[in-house]
């Protein structure tokens, strides 16, 4: 078994559930770690044996567009998507961000992680 992490991503996305949130953005990072056998990619060096970290990223960029009242919700569509497109995948970890959320006093940002 081994880990495939997609580290730092970083988006300017509509979630939120205030109106401010929604109507001007704001910044969101997330870190993916999926858990799959690697044995075979590692003996033949080919992305077909693999799970393909361009497609994990493309898909989880095209949820980010479709606007969330809750980061919670947010997060479980973007584990459904790659649960579907990647079904070999034995664990699948999501942390999602908001980075200064709408909080009086000073919060680097507001994250959860979700796991299936």
């Amino acid at each position: 078994m081994g880990k495939i992490l997609l580290e730092g991503m970083e988006f300017f996305a509509y979630h939120g559930l205030y109106t401010r949130e929604r109507e001007e953005g704001q910044w969101f990072t997330l870190d993916l770690e999926v858990e799959t056998d690697l044995t075979q990619p590692a003996e033949t060096d080919s992305l077909n044996d693999s799970v393909d970290y361009v497609a994990l990223y493309t898909l989880i960029q095209k949820e980010m567009k479709i606007p969330s009242a809750l980061l919670e919700h947010l997060a479980k569509r973007i584990l459904d998507t790659i649960r579907m497109n990647f079904p070999a995948l034995v664990k699948i970890r999501l942390k999602v961000t908001k980075l200064n959320p709408p909080i009086e006093g000073k919060v680097a940002g507001v994250s959860i992680i979700m796991e299936v």
